[in-house]
């Protein structure tokens, strides 16, 4: 009788341990321990969220066309903005891309997943109220699914993280990925980024998978997979 009291204890115990063991797993297969990200309502560092926004546009314009990440799909020593404790990062929104960059430690990390930015020289001049602005930014995100994970675990909650920011003026050079006329222009950014707290010292990978697949208007569709290798130091 003693012996099978304790033989139900042990099961049961067993049981219990393998519960747990199993919702832990759980738990890091997806995600519900999410890695730390700036909302859009927040103002790292001092400056509102969609400020940064703004601010990634103009150093994203301001790279060379030769060599930059959005039409090129491997770099080994991508390029990073720096701007006081944040690095920004960008990449190719079409098929498979893997970019290998280093990051200084401390720093968060802002990357587009899918996000639109629009200037004067891209709407026709009699459609150029505050709503066409708006409507050309925004448009290109309907239909929209992705995800993002960082070394494995996914980021949660990024789906209410859509964000408008405020008018401001960019500053478009010569040799652009986008072929615009040069010059310094009205310009409104929406959309939706990773804003993500600084990561330890080390190794890290962020992968970002997102696409559109809109039944209205085609032309807005993409489809893109890019890995991030990161080095922290």
């Amino acid at each position: 009788m003693t012996n099978n009291v304790d033989n139900k204890s042990y099961l049961a115990t067993s049981i219990i341990v393998i519960i747990i063991l199993s919702v832990s797993h759980q738990s890091l297969v997806y995600g519900l321990s999410s890695p730390s990200v700036y909302s859009k309502d927040s103002a790292p560092y001092g400056m509102p969220y969609t400020d940064w926004m703004n601010k990634w546009w103009q150093w994203h314009i301001s790279l060379p066309t030769k060599g930059h990440p959005f039409i090129i799909r491997n770099l080994e020593n991508c390029p990073v903005g720096n701007f006081g404790q944040v690095s920004f990062l960008t990449n190719s929104i079409q098929g498979e891309s893997r970019y290998t960059c280093t990051i200084p430690a401390g720093h968060a990390i802002l990357l587009r997943i899918a996000a639109a930015e629009c200037s004067t020289p891209e709407l026709p001049a009699d459609q150029r109220s505050p709503a066409d602005y708006i409507k050309c930014a925004t448009e290109g995100q309907q239909y929209l699914t992705f995800e993002v994970t960082v070394d494995g675990v996914r980021i949660n909650g990024l789906e209410q993280n859509n964000a408008l920011a405020k008018f401001f003026n960019i500053t478009i050079p010569e040799d652009n990925v986008y072929n615009i006329k040069s010059g310094t222009y009205k310009s409104v950014s929406a959309g939706y980024f990773a804003f993500l707290k600084p990561l330890p010292v080390g190794q890290h990978t962020i992968s970002i998978a997102a696409r559109v697949v809109n039944p209205v208007d085609p032309s807005f569709n993409f489809a893109y997979h890019t890995l991030f290798n990161l080095k922290v130091q």
